[in-house]
């Protein structure tokens, strides 16, 4: 087919549309912070044949496209803030600034960007790198870019079937 349909794009919180052809679901994410530790055969099997909000019996058999997979949250760096102007102002940027100030933390702003890039860096490996490779569906990675305002250095599609695609 020349088209494919989908309903909606959302990482999780509408309800599953069985009309869809794919679906745009935030269910292939596998770092799960307050259920467990990352293991090295985790995969995203689960999130796949059963997401959020799918109701079957069975697994899910449409392609998911993964929502925002591999996009970690990291502190701002506030040494950017100037080169932001207009409707491109960081404002964003300025809360956090001025809540670490109000809370007498400023000093620690470089130890906050630091150490929560680095645990960014380990949350793309895992969710980018490692388990999408240990994974039943296959996956085909697209990578697109974003801009480095929103705080995300680059986005990433992951297209993952758990069954053949008819061409």
């Amino acid at each position: 087919p020349s088209r494919l349909y989908c309903t909606a794009s959302v990482g999780g919180g509408w309800e599953w549309d069985t009309g869809s052809e794919y679906h745009v679901k935030g269910g292939a994410r596998g770092l799960e912070w307050n259920r467990r530790q990352p293991s090295s055969d985790d995969d995203f099997a689960e999130g796949l044949d059963f997401p959020r909000n799918y109701r079957g019996a069975e697994p899910n058999q449409s392609p998911i496209i993964a929502h925002e997979q591999g996009q970690w949250c990291a502190f701002p760096d506030f040494k950017e803030i100037p080169q932001y102007t207009g409707a491109y102002k960081a404002s964003n940027f300025e809360i956090f600034r001025d809540l670490l100030r109000d809370h007498g933390m400023a000093s620690q702003a470089e130890k906050f960007l630091l150490s929560s890039g680095r645990l960014q860096v380990l949350a793309y490996k895992y969710e980018r790198v490692q388990t999408p490779f240990t994974s039943t569906p296959y996956y085909i990675i697209l990578p697109t870019r974003s801009s480095p305002k929103s705080g995300i250095p680059s986005a990433t599609i992951n297209i993952s079937c758990s069954r053949e695609l008819s061409p």
